[in-house]
């Protein structure tokens, strides 16, 4: 298995603990779903910024280091 596909089957695991525990703690009163749910829509814009971070991290992880600039300049 490669690192990548490591990586999505861990998100993926997180993915459905986090559910999971929404859930549970709804069930058990803790929480009111339509509260969190109200709460995320307010928040939506932060998936945008999210992904363009992941984005902009991924296609750096791509390039190679900057070549040293040659010796005796400041």
């Amino acid at each position: 298995m490669t690192t990548h596909q490591r990586r999505e089957t861990s998100v993926g695991g997180i993915v459905l603990i986090v559910i999971g525990t929404v859930f549970l703690l709804s069930s058990l009163d803790v929480i009111d779903i339509g509260d969190l749910v109200r709460y995320l829509f307010d928040l939506w814009p932060l998936l945008l910024i999210a992904v363009g971070v992941k984005l902009v991290v991924d296609s750096r992880r791509g390039r190679p280091a900057a070549p040293p600039p040659p010796p005796g300049t400041p």
